[in-house]
């Protein structure tokens, strides 16, 4: 309650005090609204506790609603009333029963606090008899609709034939009529049982369910909806095509033809041959990034090729694997030869009774496409130089990683991406010891929504937010050619047999060598400055971390392609050099920062996947596969669209969402835990 001080005051406010409501929350008065007539007619003023004293005006948005500390009456009508202002308010109060009203006037429903309506299930609207009443009681329900979906709003007109009639007017009219009330003082009890009677058998008459008042025009899913949907549009962002004029006449050449010949971008025939490149130098070619600081890099790296189904990244890569065929039947030959002059030198020394501790010739191999871990182990400690691990689809290998138990298979796979580690082995029933050089160049292509499933977790945190997604470096996501043509040119035998050639010439090259290149002087001041602006950039705060875990790792991008680049030029042009250039430096560069705008395209294609899901979710609904109101459940467990991740169906939502097409549910079942469901906006049902 008030004290006698602030009541005085309050009166005393301005002339023509009527009567004054007080706002109480927990007991304690936070607002009072007073009713003044002057000759000008009726006004109101709010006061606010503020500074120790009560001052007028109101209390921060949201505003507090009247009547608060009669929620904890019983009513007999089981429902909660609502009441347009403090006046027609103050009667239920009366009655003992739960009622409440917004502040302000009907123009301010938008600015209460209906939170504490939540715990309610049945509400009834007493609206005035005019079109006010008919727009309050519209915007109430809506309020309690987006908060109480499953809530029963029944909305009641007593004076259906008094213009503007409210719940004073009918008391005045029917139980008290011949009684002299202004409508604020305190009724006597007998009184209140003859209004609290006939109150109760009116409310239940008169009341219907507010989709049912075509006055009120309350369409209730409509009110779980902030106006119309909005159109969802998106695209990727551009990428630079690949700078195929960094490379010889004889590559570009040959690169442009079998993209031609595919259909394809270049950039997925291009990247593939420089990873290949990269794979076959391996680990013998060292590149020293700063003299006297033993910061070397070799020319393994990770690449993948992103694009839809059919885009061709199987066959480009199997396409541009031809000269690896190459590599293989030669090895197979050597290995057959050596074998034979083994087997021989051993048959010679067992028939003279002679020592043979000649080790066993093994087989040089090249690629790997599929192989447990123990077995890529072996692999790697019989071939030194490096060992290409091709994928036709990223996603089951991801897969193999990820599975329980496996744990330590993805650590190792890590291990193997400097190309500098080793892995020793030691194994108890072998009775040996191995040092095993770990150097993996890892080539393969993925379909975009399966990219975004890894990138999502790369970003989100957890045991995935490893950098391990961030390894994969030489990374393409071009866009497609959008009509498919025949190329009729034939790839001609010549030029077929010189990059064959290449590949065994950069493979004979790099046998049983050590070679540790440098930058030359310029090009090493020039690295040292890109390696500065790098650093910085990564540690400024601009990005976000797994941003900045990407280009963190460029200056392996950087030097693979500056040792690949450089082993080209020497094979191409016959000359041999230990320096890098400043011109194979910034060739490099450009090669990188087209790496990192594909990147960044490919995290920016999470959000593209959910545009492409939040539509697909629409076209359920209009196809009849799930129903306007659902929930997410019934999309992934159907896998309805190849959707089957619970999380990539609540990302496909939540956009949807924001752009004001599907409403959320919350319906509390008698456990008290909520069940999740979805409604379609509308207008967008029968959509085409």
């Amino acid at each position: 309650m008030l004290d006698k001080v602030a009541l005085t005051k309050i009166q005393n406010h301005v002339s023509g005090y009527v009567w004054h409501w007080i706002y109480e929350e927990h007991g304690r008065p936070i607002m009072v609204v007073a009713r003044y007539d002057t000759k000008d007619g009726k006004t109101y003023r709010q006061f606010a506790y503020e500074d120790g004293e009560w001052k007028e005006g109101v209390p921060s948005t949201p505003y507090p609603l009247f009547g608060l500390e009669s929620l904890r009456n019983e009513s007999p009508l089981k429902s909660l009333l609502i009441c347009e202002g403090e006046k027609c308010t103050s009667l239920p109060h009366q009655l003992k029963w739960s009622a409440i009203s917004t502040t302000m006037g009907a123009q301010n429903t938008a600015h209460a606090d209906f939170t504490p309506l939540r715990h309610f299930d049945q509400f009834i609207i007493l609206r005035d008899n005019d079109e006010a009443g008919a727009n309050y009681a519209r915007d109430i329900a809506t309020f309690i609709r987006k908060m109480k979906p499953e809530a029963n709003i029944q909305v009641c007109n007593l004076m259906p034939d008094m213009p503007g009639g409210d719940i004073i007017d009918w008391v005045l009219q029917k139980p008290l009529c011949g009684f002299s009330w202004d409508g604020y003082a305190k009724l006597s009890d007998e009184h209140l049982t003859r209004v609290s009677e006939g109150l109760q058998a009116a409310i239940k008459q008169c009341s219907i369910p507010i989709e049912d008042c075509k006055i009120v025009n309350f369409k209730g899913e409509l009110a779980l909806f902030d106006g119309d949907p909005r159109p969802i549009a998106n695209t990727l962002c551009p990428v630079p095509p690949f700078p195929i004029h960094l490379l010889s006449e004889c590559l570009v050449q040959y690169l442009k033809l079998c993209a031609k010949q595919m259909c394809i971008p270049i950039d997925f025939s291009a990247t593939s041959f420089l990873a290949l490149i990269g794979g076959i130098i391996g680990r013998p070619i060292r590149l020293e990034m700063r003299p006297g600081q033993r910061w070397e890099e070799v020319a393994n790296i990770w690449a993948v090729m992103v694009g839809p189904p059919a885009s061709k990244k199987s066959p480009t890569l199997r396409r541009m694997c031809r000269p690896i065929s190459a590599l293989e039947s030669l090895a197979e030959k050597k290995f057959s030869e050596t074998m034979k002059v083994y087997k021989l030198d051993k048959k010679q020394a067992q028939e003279k009774d002679e020592d043979f501790d000649t080790p066993e010739p093994t087989l040089r191999r090249y690629i790997s496409d599929d192989c447990t871990t123990p077995k890529l182990r072996e692999l790697l400690s019989k071939n030194t130089r490096g060992l290409i691990l091709r994928s036709d689809e990223l996603k089951g290998q991801l897969e193999k990683l990820d599975k329980e138990g496996h744990e330590g298979d993805r650590s190792f796979m890590m291990q193997c991406w400097s190309g500098l580690d080793f892995y020793n082995e030691d194994r108890l029933n072998r009775g040996s010891s191995v040092r095993i050089p770990l150097t993996i160049t890892w080539i393969s292509g993925i379909q975009p929504t399966c990219l975004a499933h890894y990138l999502r977790q790369a970003i989100l945190g957890g045991n995935n937010a490893d950098g391990f997604m961030q390894r994969f470096q030489m990374v393409v996501f071009p866009d497609l050619e959008k009509t498919y043509q025949i190329c009729q040119e034939p790839m001609s035998d010549d030029l077929e047999n010189k990059i064959e050639n290449l590949f065994i010439t950069i493979d004979e090259q790099t046998q049983d060598v050590e070679r540790c290149l440098r930058f030359s002087a310029e090009a090493q001041q020039y690295f040292d400055h890109w390696h500065i602006t790098l650093e910085n950039e990564c540690r400024s705060g601009a990005h976000p971390p797994y941003w900045e875990s990407h280009i963190g790792k460029e200056p392996k991008l950087l030097a693979a392609l500056c040792i690949i680049l450089h082993v080209l030029q020497e094979v191409i042009e016959n000359i041999s050099s230990d320096e890098i250039s400043l011109s194979t430096l910034k060739a490099a560069e450009e090669l990188a920062l087209y790496y990192r705008k594909h990147a960044h395209r490919c995290y920016e294609s999470i959000q593209s996947v959910e545009f492409s899901d939040a539509i697909k979710i629409l076209g359920f609904v209009r196809q009849k596969k799930i129903s306007p109101r659902f929930k997410p459940a019934d999309i992934y467990h159907n896998n309805l669209g190849g959707i089957k991740e619970k999380n990539r169906v609540a990302s496909a939502l939540s956009l949807l969402q924001d752009f004001g097409c599907v409403a959320q549910e919350k319906i509390y079942g008698a456990n008290g835990r909520p069940s999740e469901y979805w409604i379609i906006h509308p207008k967008l049902r029968n959509k085409e």
